[in-house]
C-alpha cells in the first residue's frame, strides 16, 4: 500500500479523497456492494482519475494535484503527481486481483479556474494522466476535463455509477 491510502470517511461510509490520497474497493465483497462512495469535493485543476475492472469487481481513484514529480523534494504521496499516480494506481489494483487487459480509466478535472495564470496546471495534468495510461494501453472510457468550472466527483463502484456534481449546479449522472 502507497502513502495517501484513503482514511477518511464521512458519517454515512463515504470515502472522502484529499490531495494526494487515493483509495481502492473491491467490490466483490458483501460490504462494499451497497454503500461505499468514493467522493472528491471541489476538483478545479486538479485530476480526479478511476480506473476499474469490472469483471474482477476493483475499482479505484486518486485525487491528483501536480502533472510532475520532477522537481518535488519530498515525494511523500506519489498520488499526489500524475506522473506517479498513475503508475501506482495500476499496481496497487494488480496486486489486490485486477488484471492489466480489464482496466478501463475515467479522468475528470483538470479546469482552468484563474484566467490570469501562467501555468496551464490543469492541461498539463490531464496530458500527463493520458500519457502514463497509454504506455499501460489503459483505454480511457470517460473524460470530463478541462473547461472552467470546477466539479465533485462521486463514484459508486458498487453500481458502477459516477455523478459529476458541475459549480454551475448541473449534475451529470453515467451508468459506466
Amino acid at each position: 500500500m502507497f502513502p495517501g491510502y484513503a482514511q477518511d470517511f464521512s458519517d454515512s461510509g463515504d470515502i472522502i479523497l484529499h490531495i494526494g490520497h487515493y483509495s481502492i474497493v473491491d467490490y466483490s465483497k458483501e460490504r462494499f456492494r451497497t454503500k461505499s462512495r468514493t467522493i472528491i469535493y471541489g476538483l478545479g485543476s486538479c485530476i480526479a482519475l478511476i480506473m476499474f475492472d469490472d469483471r474482477n469487481k476493483m475499482g479505484g481513484m486518486s485525487h491528483i494535484l501536480l502533472p510532475s514529480s520532477k522537481r518535488a523534494k519530498n515525494i511523500g504521496f506519489p498520488h499526489k503527481y500524475a506522473d506517479l499516480s498513475v503508475k501506482c494506481l495500476t499496481y496497487e489494483l494488480i496486486s489486490k486481483g485486477a488484471h492489466l487487459k480489464n482496466i478501463n480509466a475515467i479522468i475528470i478535472g483538470g479546469s482552468r479556474i484563474f484566467d490570469n495564470m501562467v501555468f496551464e496546471i490543469g492541461r498539463d495534468n490531464v496530458k500527463t494522466v493520458k500519457k502514463h495510461l497509454t504506455k499501460f494501453n489503459i483505454k480511457i472510457v470517460k473524460e470530463e476535463t478541462g473547461g472552467s468550472k470546477g466539479r465533485t466527483v462521486i463514484y459508486e463502484p458498487f453500481n458502477n455509477n459516477l455523478v459529476l456534481v458541475k459549480f454551475t449546479s448541473e449534475k451529470d449522472y453515467c451508468k459506466l
